[in-house]
């Protein structure tokens, strides 16, 4: 945004400065006509971009946009912070509320940027009370609709990207393929890259000097909002599906 303060400058400055000049030329050569239309136009350039930055400031410092969502709804307060907020941007807020303690969560709350996604539905809070599936009671866990921060960890491992602390992806899975199948990927300990193809997110593992019998695999479809999911122990294949069907890396892998 401080760009566009230098254009009105600019714009003011080139205004002034000119006008002055052709006040003086038109005092020395006596030439009013012609000055006179000469000053005409240094105003006109002035001018223009003054009202270019106007515009400008007018579509930008009152709104936040999501290009990503296609999403634009007012601010809080006129700033010109967060005008332009990316996924990445809403990654590393759910991340660093995530992490955060039960007091920095509450502070957390209450900064502008945090309300509005929360009153536009772009991130969600939900308030947790069950002790068998977090540590503490009353904790909060925000996330974006769907599963959309998975598109920030392409080509990265799950590990360095703490997959499964993140509250909303692990109790998700939990709730497709129960907590004794979970126990087998947690101790897939060995992981590759996690890959993003096609709008699809796949994360895959295996158990260390196991690998040929203890293994998963979890598929994401963005663009269906669907997880599938398979898991081999002992040399035994089960996969699942959140809507019954499964895409071709879910059907390679049971044929493995």
């Amino acid at each position: 945004m401080a760009i566009l303060l230098i254009v009105l400058l600019i714009g003011i400055f080139i205004t002034i400065v000119k006008s002055f000049k052709s006040k003086q030329v038109a005092n020395m050569q006596q030439l009013p006509r012609r000055i006179t239309k000469q000053n005409q136009g240094h105003w006109n350039s002035g001018f223009t971009l003054i009202i270019i930055g106007v515009l400008i400031l007018i579509a930008t410092l009152p709104f936040h946009y999501i290009p990503d969502r296609s999403m634009v709804f007012p601010k809080e307060n006129l700033t010109f912070s967060n005008t332009i907020i990316t996924e990445d941007d809403i990654v590393r807020l759910i991340v660093r509320y995530n992490n955060a303690s039960l007091f920095e969560q509450q502070a957390i709350m209450q900064e502008p940027l945090h309300r509005k996604l929360i009153e536009n539905g772009v991130i969600v809070n939900e308030e947790k009370t069950s002790s068998e599936d977090f540590d503490d009671e009353n904790r909060y866990s925000t996330t974006t609709n769907k599963l959309d921060f998975l598109k920030a960890f392409g080509e990265k491992y799950p590990y360095d990207v703490k997959l499964f602390d993140n509250l909303e992806f692990t109790q998700r899975l939990k709730k497709l393929i129960g907590d004794s199948q979970y126990d087998i990927v947690e101790v897939c300990s060995v992981e590759t890259p996690i890959e993003l193809s096609d709008n699809v997110f796949i994360s895959t593992g295996c158990k260390a000097h196991d690998c040929g019998s203890t293994r998963y695999i979890i598929v994401y479809d963005f663009s269906t909002n669907v997880m599938q999911v398979g898991i081999q122990d002992d040399g035994e294949v089960e996969i699942y599906s959140e809507n019954g069907q499964y895409l071709e890396r879910i059907r390679d892998f049971a044929r493995y």
